[in-house]
C-alpha cells in the first residue's frame, strides 16, 4: 500500500544546537504513525561552524532526504517551498546589561515621542486652539494651563495605550498589537529577503 504523507513547512524556525530534524521546521501528518515518528527525528540540515546564523532550505531538500528512507512515500507540501532556520544564540546575556538597554530604548522612545508631540502641537497652534476653547466654554480667558491641557494629555494618553493595545505584561484585548504585527512583518521581510538572495545566488 502506497502511503501519503502531509507536510506544512513554516516560513522561519529558530532551533538550538547544530541537528536540525524535521519535526522541529515541519507538521506531519500521515495514516502511518511509524512513519511520521520515523521521519521526525531525521535531520534534514546542520548547522556549520560560520558567523551566519540564518540559512535557506529548499522543500526539494526535504524530500529527497525522506525519499532516501521511504523512496515509495508520496508527500503533499502544503508549507512553504523554502524555509529560513535561524540559529538561537547559545550566549546569555548578563540581567543588568539588558535591564541598562531596556531603559536606555525607553528614554529614547519616550523623548522621540514626547519631541514630536510637541512639534505637531507647535505646528496646528493647540496652544492658541486650548485657549480659544476653554475661553468658549468658561466664558472668560485663560491665564496659563487650564482644563482643556489637562483633559488633552489624559486623553491623549488613554489614546496611545488604547492604540498600542498594551500596558507593562497587560494587554487590554487578545489580538496582536501593532507593534507584535510590524515586528512580525519585519521578520517576514527579512526571510523572503534572504530566500531571494538564495536562489540569485544559485
Amino acid at each position: 500500500m502506497v502511503e501519503t504523507l502531509y507536510l506544512k513547512l513554516a516560513l522561519s524556525t529558530e532551533v538550538e544546537g547544530k541537528k536540525v530534524t524535521l519535526r522541529q521546521v515541519a507538521e506531519l501528518e500521515c495514516a502511518n504513525r511509524a512513519i511520521t515518528n520515523r521521519l521526525g527525528t531525521l535531520e534534514i540540515f546542520h548547522m556549520p561552524d560560520t558567523k551566519q546564523t540564518r540559512f535557506v532550505v529548499s522543500v526539494i531538500d526535504i524530500f529527497a532526504k525522506i525519499h532516501e528512507i521511504y523512496p515509495n512515500l508520496i508527500i503533499n507540501s502544503i508549507g512553504e517551498t523554502d524555509i529560513v532556520i535561524k540559529m538561537k544564540s547559545s550566549k546569555r546575556e548578563h540581567p543588568l546589561w539588558q535591564t541598562t538597554k531596556i531603559v536606555f530604548i525607553c528614554l529614547i522612545v519616550f523623548c522621540g515621542a514626547a519631541f514630536a508631540i510637541m512639534g505637531f502641537n507647535n505646528d496646528v497652534s493647540a496652544q492658541d486652539m486650548f485657549m480659544r476653547i476653554y475661553a468658549l466654554i468658561s466664558g472668560k480667558e485663560s491665564d496659563g494651563t487650564n482644563i482643556v491641557h489637562i483633559m488633552y494629555s489624559v486623553g491623549l494618553t488613554i489614546g496611545i495605550l488604547v492604540f498600542y493595545n498594551h500596558f507593562g505584561n497587560k494587554k487590554l484585548s487578545t489580538d496582536p498589537t501593532p507593534i507584535q504585527i510590524e515586528l512580525n512583518n519585519y521578520e517576514g521581510e527579512i526571510n523572503r529577503t534572504i530566500i531571494e538572495e538564495q536562489d540569485l545566488c544559485g
